[in-house]
């Protein structure tokens, strides 16, 4: 089964702040989005090609805690987390139970949301049915940045990865940094210019 690294959960007080603020700091133009279908989240899409920055907020408490995927942004905002958790994509739905994510044009399913809340340096993993836009798909001629690196906290692949996930994005481990942690994820523009999106400068949003 093919893996690749999706998207990375990026955890905001205040979306249409967040929005505004990645626009003014990086030049990021979020956009599309919209209301989580009964997860009592809502969201709003960085494109980077073959992945994107999911900036997401709750807007339903009662509904997020009924949810596993607005438990897991409502638990990183409580406990002042921007860095939520980071999502894989696979090309075959797992033989497990999973649970469905929908809103206007969205609909996946999505597996280990609790084993990725308690260890965010974990992802969990999204199944988009054939024929389902990626988000971060981006318009020709847009600047171009890319998630190049991941790097997650331990000395081992996180649990449930046999091995990295493909495609243009590398998990790098990081020894001394806590296991169970993401440490942070570094972008690369077209023209070469990096930039990396940790925790003390996401939580500015």
């Amino acid at each position: 089964m093919d893996v690749r690294f999706d998207h990375i959960v990026v955890a905001v007080s205040n979306l249409a702040g967040a929005v505004h603020n990645v626009k003014q700091h990086w030049g990021f133009e979020a956009r599309g989005g919209g209301r989580h279908d009964g997860a009592g989240t809502q969201n709003a899409i960085v494109p980077l090609g073959h992945s994107y920055l999911e900036l997401v907020t709750v807007i339903d408490e009662t509904e997020a805690r009924g949810h596993g995927f607005g438990l897991l942004v409502l638990e990183a905002l409580e406990q002042g987390r921007a860095l939520g958790g980071w999502a894989v994509a696979v090309t075959e739905s797992p033989s497990v139970e999973g649970q469905r994510l929908t809103r206007n044009g969205v609909d996946v399913m999505l597996f280990g949301l609790d084993e990725a809340k308690s260890e965010p340096g974990r992802p969990f993993f999204l199944y988009r049915a054939p024929g389902q836009g990626t988000p971060g798909a981006l318009e020709a001629g847009e600047p171009h940045w890319h998630a190049s690196t991941l790097r997650v906290g331990g000395a081992a692949l996180p649990i449930g990865l046999e091995t990295a996930p493909r495609g243009d994005t590398r998990v790098e481990l990081v020894e001394g940094t806590p296991r169970g942690t993401i440490h942070e994820l570094e972008l690369t523009r077209q023209d070469g210019l990096h930039l990396l999106l940790n925790e003390e400068c996401l939580r500015t949003l």
